[in-house]
């Protein structure tokens, strides 16, 4: 069935989103535990700075799979919408069928 395949690559996509924002987090409380071990040198500062590109790059990406999960879910659920109305018309037609 187009539809059951189509559900389970939507269900796919949002799992692989949210396992990649889960990444970045543990990855973000990482980069943030360094910060703070840091003491203030100029070598250290530049990693400072390196850091808090990363953790901006990082955000801009979380916003990005939020965006795209968000849109991802609407469209399984009306793909799972769609699956349920296939099974219901295939319900219903093996129900006409059947003798009686």
């Amino acid at each position: 069935m187009v539809a059951k395949a189509a559900v389970a690559a939507l269900s796919a996509d949002v799992n692989a989103r949210a396992a990649e924002m889960k990444r970045i987090s543990d990855d973000q409380q990482r980069v943030r535990e360094n910060m703070k071990a840091l003491k203030g040198s100029s070598e250290e500062q530049q990693l400072v700075k390196r850091y808090a590109t990363q953790l901006a790059q990082q955000e801009d990406r979380v916003e990005a799979l939020r965006k795209e999960s968000e849109s991802l879910e609407r469209r399984w659920r009306d793909a799972q919408a769609e699956l349920g109305r296939q099974i219901d018309a295939l319900s219903a037609e093996i129900s006409l069928n059947l003798p009686r």
